[in-house]
């Protein structure tokens, strides 16, 4: 089957290759070069953190999924994909409401969040100049 994927953007190459595997015929369309869009704006992080409606949650977190079997797909010395997370501090009087928030949404719908202290913010990043308190 003849198939065109449009986008060369991260998403767009590994669903190409994913069709490349099943035996379609793939045409890759794109408009610049490829990762010229998100995956360049993004540094091709992957997230799934914050992202409303659901559907969107539901699809960036499939993308992470598929990120993981390309780099079983590709076996290699070197590895492209470093699942890192990222952090959330909140500076504002409403920190507690953010941050309540926050887990609340994403314990819904599944997503992993680990709630650091002062302490271990500063150990997992110890170059920031953290405030005494937070």
């Amino acid at each position: 089957m003849k198939t065109i994927v449009i986008g060369a953007g991260i998403l767009g190459l590994t669903a190409a290759h994913s069709l490349t595997l099943r035996g379609h015929d793939v045409v890759l369309l794109e408009k610049q070069a490829p990762f010229a869009g998100a995956s360049h704006r993004s540094f091709a992080w992957l997230n799934a953190n914050n992202k409303f409606p659901e559907s969107y949650y539901r699809i960036n977190r499939e993308g992470i999924e598929e990120h993981k079997r390309l780099q079983a797909d590709l076996p290699s010395d070197k590895t492209w994909f470093h699942p890192s997370g990222n952090l959330l501090v909140d500076f504002g009087d409403t920190r507690p409401e953010t941050y309540a928030k926050r887990v609340a949404d994403a314990d819904s719908m599944g997503y992993p969040v680990e709630t650091v202290d002062l302490a271990r913010l500063r150990k997992l990043e110890p170059t920031v100049q953290w405030p005494y308190e937070l």
